[in-house]
Order: structure tokens, then C-alpha cells, then sequence
């Protein structure tokens, strides 16, 4: 399983990178990149209450008032909008220990909004709110300790803060907190505390913590292996747009993992996770214009999406040198193009690892042939030694349901 997070890691295996399109069908890990997306998407969201010591009410009421201005200045709500005259009573309020103020700093500071950018006084301001309970600081302290960004990095540090903010039930610390403990890291190891977290953030919605849950299934880990729940988490993910659990869902389809084998349902949930520019999900489904699954077959609209995937999709290349040769487009260009079986056939004989490929799939669906699981099996291994990565996956599924 490949969990998400602010980490520099990618496809495949949480350990190691994976190297096709299972980026797409494994979880895909969120980049640095993304730590300031996720700042910024949750700027704006829901704060929690402090708690323990309060300032006087006078001064809360003060307090209240200059931050509610500040929030008029940076809105432009019955103000001209202005940043910096927003900072400035975020400031006075936060001076006298309005927590939401003292939040909003920490997040200025760490975006450079309005002030400038100082990791070391966001932090501070975050440690601020967080110490009188405000959950946004907590998880934003939380990030800060894990990336070292204006404290010294400490995932012990980064844990206890996620923690804190997760148990009053902050969505985005759950997901954190719950990939510390799948890796073990400022933590014990722990598949069960993991899963338990990753289960909470996906109940609130969050798709990144969908598809983690969904991988944690496929493989059993801290939870109980189950294909059908695997495939009902990935969906969840999917009905909200999220383009990798689209195509992580097409693929389920298409081979029949947790749900009935359904090529046009692989076919939509490709097309839309293509539409979003996955470039897996354009591999897959040019998979299916050239071999003509669930479409007219069309080498021209297959060649133009393995020429998009080839940005990311390592697989892709085998497929455009099939695609242009002379023998394909020959066939291609005459009067009877009814028999790809033996075109393939040829080409896979002549060491053509998409050849190898189409035809092992013809063999597995029974397209132009009698449906043989065993041959399928062996010209997907005949393309998987020359790297054919899809080859290699599909022959494992297929020998394992056949065990």
C-alpha cells in the first residue's frame, strides 16, 4: 500500500518508488509540493474552541473585536481589502491571546501572507494557540515539526502534536497521525493505529485516507483483507473527483477485484480520471482503443493518449513503437482489418512487448479466441521480461485467482 502524505515519496510500495501505472493503482504519496496546498486548503476552515486558561472578558471581548476586523480586512468585507492592515490586528489580537488570531498568524507567517515569511514566527505563533488547545495550530505545529520548518524536525514532537489535534477530531491531523503510525515514525509501528486513524479522516471524507484505508485492505494490514471493501473505499474516493481513485477504480473493474469484472465500467471510471489528465488512466484507456474493449478500436486515438501517457507512464513507449510499425500500420491501412489476433500474434513472435501484451489480453477476455487463462499468462510473462510492467501485474492477478 502506498499511503499519502507531505512526503517526498511516490508510487508503488511506501518503501520503495513503483515504476508504471500503478502509481495510479497504488496510492500515490503527496509531494513536498503539496505541504503549502494543504496550508492553504486549510486556512480558511473551521477552529476549535480554546480551552484551559482564558483571558478576562474584557479583554476577550476586545480581542474578539480585533480579530473579527483583521478577518474584515483580509476578506474585504466592508473594507478595502488589505493584507497588511489585516496582519496588523491579527497581531493586537493575538497579544492579547485570542488563540484564533494567534492561529492565523502561524499561518501568515508560514505563507507569507501579509507579513513576511518567517517560519520561525509562524511557529511560534502556532505553539501559541496550540499550547491553549486550538486544533488548526496543533496540526499545523504538528506539520512544522515533521518538515523541521522553524523548529528543529522532531517526529516525536510531530506525533504528540497530531494527536492532540486529532482526538478533537481534525481531519487532516487523523490522516497525519495515522501515516506516522503505518511507517512508525516519532511512534511504535503500529497497522492497527494506523488503519483506526486512516478510518476516521475517511469517514469525514477525506479521499486521501480513503485510499489508504482502501490499499490497507487489498494487503490486510490492520485490518481484515477484503477486496469488497478495498473497492467500496477507492469508490468512495472517486465519487469526489479524485482522479487516482478513479483510475485505481477502473482497474478494479477491469480486472475484477472486489466487484464484478465490467469492462465499461472501466471504461467510464478511465475516461474520467483521464479527463482530469491522470496519465495512467490515459494509458489504460488507450488500452482499450487499441484492442477495440468496450470502443470501436482506433490506433490513431490510442496512439495520441500513449504519446500523453508517456509523460508518465513507463509502459507507454512499447505501445507507440508497436503502433508505428510498418507491419502494424500496414494492416492498418488495408481493406480487411478483422483479424488483430494473428497481427498480434506475429508481432508478438517478433519479440514485440505490446504485441505480447494485446495478445496475452486477447487470450484473457477471449477476444478472437477461445478465452485461455494459461496462455494469457505466458505471453504477459513474455512481455513482462522486457519490462512490460502491466504485463507483470496482470499475470500475477490471473495466477493468483487460479491458484
Amino acid at each position: 500500500m502506498d499511503p499519502v502524505h507531505p512526503e517526498p515519496s511516490l508510487t508503488g510500495d511506501p518503501d520503495q518508488p513503483s515504476s508504471s501505472t500503478h502509481s495510479s493503482r497504488r496510492m500515490q504519496v503527496v509531494n513536498n509540493g503539496s505541504l503549502e496546498r494543504k496550508k492553504k486548503n486549510y486556512v480558511s476552515e473551521k477552529r476549535s474552541r480554546p480551552v484551559g486558561q482564558s483571558p478576562s472578558p474584557e479583554d476577550g471581548s476586545r480581542s474578539e473585536a480585533q480579530y473579527r476586523l483583521g478577518n474584515m480586512y483580509a476578506e474585504g468585507r466592508g473594507l478595502k481589502q488589505d493584507d497588511t492592515e489585516a496582519a496588523r490586528w491579527y497581531v493586537i489580537a493575538a497579544n492579547l491571546g485570542h488563540t484564533e488570531a494567534q492561529a492565523t498568524l502561524g499561518q501568515w507567517y508560514s505563507l507569507g501572507r501579509g507579513v513576511v515569511q518567517d517560519d520561525v514566527e509562524a511557529a511560534n505563533w502556532f505553539s501559541k494557540a496550540a499550547t491553549q488547545g486550538n486544533a488548526v495550530a496543533q496540526r499545523h505545529l504538528g506539520l512544522m515539526y515533521e518538515q523541521g520548518l522553524g523548529v528543529e524536525q522532531s517526529d516525536v514532537a510531530a506525533a504528540q502534536w497530531y494527536t492532540q489535534a486529532a482526538e478533537q477530531d481534525d481531519c487532516y491531523a487523523q490522516l497525519c497521525i495515522g501515516w506516522l503510525f503505518y511507517h512508525g515514525r516519532g511512534v511504535e509501528q503500529s497497522d492497527a493505529e494506523a488503519a483506526k486513524w486512516f478510518t476516521m479522516a475517511a469517514v469525514h471524507g477525506d479521499t486521501t485516507a480513503q485510499k489508504h484505508l482502501g490499499w490497507m485492505h487489498v494487503e490486510g494490514r490492520g485490518v481484515e483483507q477484503s477486496d469488497v471493501d478495498a473497492t467500496e473505499w477507492f469508490t468512495r474516493a472517486a465519487e469526489q473527483e479524485d482522479a487516482d481513485a478513479q483510475n485505481i477504480l477502473g482497474w478494479r473493474y477491469d480486472l475484477g477485484q472486489g466487484v464484478d469484472q465490467d469492462d465499461h465500467s472501466a471504461l467510464l471510471w478511465y475516461k474520467k480520471s483521464a479527463a482530469h489528465g491522470n496519465r495512467h488512466a490515459e494509458f489504460n484507456l488507450a488500452l482499450m482503443y487499441e484492442l477495440g474493449i468496450e470502443v470501436e478500436l482506433d490506433a490513431n486515438a490510442a496512439l495520441r493518449l500513449f504519446e500523453k501517457a508517456s509523460k508518465e507512464e513507463p509502459n507507454a513507449h512499447f505501445h507507440t513503437q508497436w503502433l508505428t510499425t510498418p507491419e502494424y500500420i500496414a494492416w492498418q491501412n488495408s481493406s480487411d482489418t478483422s483479424d488483430p489476433v494473428s497481427l498480434h500474434r506475429r508481432g508478438a513472435n517478433q519479440g514485440y512487448a505490446a504485441a505480447q501484451h494485446n495478445l496475452a489480453r486477447m487470450y484473457e477476455k477471449g477476444r478472437g479466441v477461445l478465452r485461455d487463462t494459461k496462455e494469457a499468462i505466458l505471453w504477459y510473462n513474455k512481455a513482462a521480461t522486457q519490462g512490460h510492467t502491466v504485463a507483470e501485474e496482470r499475470s500475477k492477478f490471473l495466477q493468483k485467482r487460479h491458484e
